[in-house]
């Protein structure tokens, strides 16, 4: 029963609530979504983050 809500239910929730949030922040701001990439405004400070996050899924993938 939790399995077929964890691969069956589950999924179409998450995607009903990221399309309807979209909407929602489409329409009340129209500025509020960018495609602009946070990795261009804060460069130095996602450095020591972002490298040894892509490092741990490259190791912890063999």
């Amino acid at each position: 029963m939790v399995d077929a809500f964890l691969f069956v239910g589950l999924p179409y929730i998450a995607l009903v609530v990221c399309v309807a949030d979209c909407v929602w922040r489409a329409c009340r701001s129209r500025y509020g979504m960018s495609a602009r990439s946070s990795q261009f405004l804060e460069d130095r400070k996602l450095l020591w983050g972002s490298a040894p996050w892509h490092i741990g899924i490259l190791v912890g993938s063999f």
